[in-house]
């Protein structure tokens, strides 16, 4: 059987070195070569774990730059836009990418679905991101492996990019209390850090739920739910 490399774009292992090698004294070359997929598939075992990896990420990345949007008075990449409401950042770099990332993962649950005959997810980020994650060594053994891993690398590393680039930091403070359908919400509560602020966030909002969120006035209500619910 012929070997087959990695079909992913990003793939370049350090250590594997192609003939076409452009090294240079002074200059060394951390890596140009794919690894080798594995058996049967179009990626390597790396980035296998890699699809299921960034597809979970995604949305978190979604929800994470809605509160970007809700709470940062500033943009992105040093764009600026006069805002239509205090506290409003209408940066239309981060409103693109939110609207990339529900596309790319609309568009791979629907040919997972399609062409395994299968049920698609419930239209909401994060299942869509669980139901690629779900079949991801599928996915690697695609003749598409390799677009899908670029695709979905690349929505997390930008994402990752939109979401710092500011100075703020998004962090995980627990469980969610909301709830879904009469069950608890099994989404992670992450509030906006910025960076000219004091450590209290400007929001607080659950990642699996986006009706679900907390603005400075309903903090200590919160506080008290939460301690309530770990008691």
């Amino acid at each position: 059987m012929t070997p087959v490399l990695c079909a992913a774009p990003h793939c370049r292992p350090p250590g594997r070195h192609g003939p076409a090698c452009k090294a240079e004294p002074g200059k060394p070359c951390r890596g140009c070569l794919p690894a080798m997929a594995g058996d049967g598939l179009m990626l390597c075992w790396r980035d296998v774990d890699h699809i299921a990896r960034d597809a979970a990420e995604a949305p978190q990345l979604y929800a994470e730059l809605a509160l970007v949007l809700a709470g940062l008075p500033g943009a992105a990449d040093g764009v600026r836009v006069r805002q239509a409401q205090p506290g409003l950042n209408l940066n239309p770099l981060v409103i693109e990418h939110r609207a990339t990332i529900r596309h790319t993962l609309v568009s791979w649950c629907q040919l997972i679905a399609e062409e395994r005959g299968i049920t698609l997810p419930a239209d909401y980020t994060p299942k869509l991101g669980r139901y690629i994650a779900s079949h991801a060594q599928w996915l690697a053994a695609h003749p598409a492996a390799g677009e899908c891993a670029g695709e979905l690398h690349a929505l997390v590393a930008k994402g990752r990019t939109l979401r710092q680039a500011s100075g703020t930091r998004v962090i995980a403070i627990g469980p969610c209390p909301g709830s879904q359908g009469g069950q608890a919400c099994s989404g992670t509560l992450r509030a906006l850090l910025r960076r000219e602020a004091s450590l209290l966030p400007s929001e607080v909002a659950c990642d699996a739920d986006e009706t679900h969120s907390w603005d400075s006035t309903q903090w200590t209500k919160l506080g008290r739910t939460m301690n309530g619910r770990a008691a």
